[in-house]
């Protein structure tokens, strides 16, 4: 008994030190004007503790302009922050070979884009971040100019060089070329535990782009046309769990033509895929079209949408989610010290298990606080302009993804060893392709089938989608896939019993 206890122990103590280790979200920046000379303009942070912060003024100011990104190390050491524009290290000066990422626009005070760029951890390489970031562009679709990314770049910083303040030793690094969103970059870790998936809307169609973020570096690893709102103004977000992706669109900025929607999509960690849209449009009621953004409750189970003047939380287990809509709260008509509305913009799930909402359209000094984002309807307990900060805030939250979600256990891509969308391992005597596969799928056998042979793909419940039998002798054989729903799949192929391989396998258009 003595010895059970000590090894449950040290797996109790092991779990705590993991969770507690993943503290990469823990330190936040907030300010936005770097040209005034008045105190209250300059910067502040917020450091994370469990169930508590600290909020520090910052004699200095950093240029930020919608957003920012800031990463620590697991133990929530700050390593580095960004404005788009430029890389800073921890003593808030520019890093190594970091300035300057958009040399061709005069982005000095910050890159003006709601979640426009990001910083993430290269996988199985501590110490060394990725800055992921586009090249702004005006195109000139049908329905007239529009920005777009028309390249994503990347940059990696070794934070171990320069005594720790770090260099950036890769630059504008391509891994794609179409024209993606500027707004709206998110992401969540793949279902390995290890990598993560980015994933951006295009800039005006009806597209998800979806990167690959490994040891090897981002990589572009497909496209998905699926129904979605056009391009507008707010905030997505991966839910905390992984399965869900939600993301606000306010459209017109006169009342008559006015719109905002949300749209919310089931969530592949294996294929990096959406399904299931669920969508919304408000009833602006003479309101001109507002911005707004979406965050998760930290047990993923509500959604919670920020519109202007409203939050809404919906319940992802009711079985009409729409329907389950409550109003938490209203804009009260609170004005700050400079006399300027406090509405609601852009939510975030913070370290601390709260969602804080930055004000809308103004600085201000204030941050709104949902309590208790677990709890259904008014228990969530919106407090309205419940933080008050030591300067103006640039109506911005950093962009930065939930950091405390492991691997997906039980699923085709739990374990790193088969990752990679691809063929199956060579002692399995067989090769599989296309994968992804769209409508149709090509089985290469390494050697004739002595006997006759089962091929069955099933969904990740293990529920049985398709089965054919294959007679012997066969080398190649080909099996529709049409209609089977995009998604992330097993295919297992047996004789006589006897199992030859399993592999995985997606399906997508």
């Amino acid at each position: 008994m003595k010895a059970s206890y000590s090894v449950l122990s040290f797996l109790l103590i092991f779990l705590t030190y993991q969770l507690k280790s993943q503290k990469e979200d823990n330190v936040w920046f907030l300010g936005g004007n770097f040209n005034s000379t008045d105190s209250s303009y300059k910067a502040c942070r917020i450091d994370f503790f469990n169930d508590t912060f600290d909020i520090t003024y910052i004699d200095k100011g950093l240029p930020y302009d919608f957003t920012n990104a800031s990463i620590c190390d697991a133990e929530g050491r700050l390593l580095c922050l960004s404005n788009g524009e430029n890389l800073y290290h921890s003593e808030y000066e520019i890093m190594a070979n970091g300035s300057d990422f958009y040399p061709n626009s005069n982005y000095v005070q910050g890159v003006p884009y709601v979640q426009g760029f990001m910083l993430l951890p290269l996988p199985d390489n501590p110490g060394k971040v990725v800055h992921i970031y586009g090249n702004p562009k005006v195109v000139f679709p049908p329905q007239g100019p529009f920005l777009g990314y028309v390249k994503l770049r990347y940059a990696i910083a070794d934070m171990q060089l320069n005594n720790g303040l770090g260099q950036v030793i890769e630059r504008d690094v391509i891994a794609g070329m179409d024209t993606l969103s500027f707004l709206q970059m998110t992401a969540t870790r793949h279902g390995n535990g290890r990598d993560w998936w980015v994933m951006i809307p295009h800039y005006i169609d009806q597209r998800y782009y979806r990167y690959l973020l490994s040891p090897q570096g981002l990589e572009f690893v497909g496209q998905q046309s699926i129904s979605t709102t056009t391009l507008g103004l707010g905030k997505a977000a991966f839910s905390p769990d992984g399965t869900m992706y939600a993301r606000f669109n306010g459209h017109g900025i006169l009342p008559d033509s006015a719109f905002s929607t949300f749209d919310l999509y089931q969530f592949d960690r294996c294929s990096g895929l959406l399904s299931n849209r669920i969508t919304h449009t408000y009833d602006l009621s003479g309101l001109a079209g507002k911005p707004g953004g979406v965050a998760f409750s930290p047990n993923s189970r509500y959604l919670y949408v920020t519109r202007w003047d409203s939050i809404f939380q919906y319940d992802l287990q009711a079985p009409d989610i729409i329907a389950s809509e409550v109003t938490v709260a209203v804009y009260d008509l609170f004005a700050d010290t400079l006399g300027l509305p406090t509405r609601f913009f852009y939510p975030l799930l913070a370290p601390d298990n709260k969602i804080y909402v930055c004000v809308s359209n103004y600085n201000s000094q204030y941050l709104h606080v949902i309590e208790q984002p677990n709890s259904a309807g008014l228990a969530c307990q919106v407090r309205q302009h419940a933080l008050r900060l030591p300067v103006y805030n640039n109506f911005l939250l950093p962009n930065m993804p939930y950091y405390r979600l492991g691997k997906w256990v039980g699923s085709p891509c739990d374990t790193l060893g088969i990752i990679a969308v691809g063929e199956a391992p060579k002692e399995a005597g067989f090769s599989v392709f296309p994968n992804p596969a769209s409508d149709l799928l090509q089985i290469k056998f390494s050697q004739p089938l002595r006997a006759e042979t089962t091929v069955e793909i099933l969904d990740l419940t293990g529920r049985l989608a398709i089965r054919r039998n294959i007679t012997g002798g066969t080398a190649q054989f080909s099996m529709q896939t049409e209609n089977l729903p995009e998604g992330a799949y097993f295919l297992r192929i047996a004789s006589a019993g006897k199992l030859l391989g399993r592999q995985k396998l997606v399906v997508a258009r």
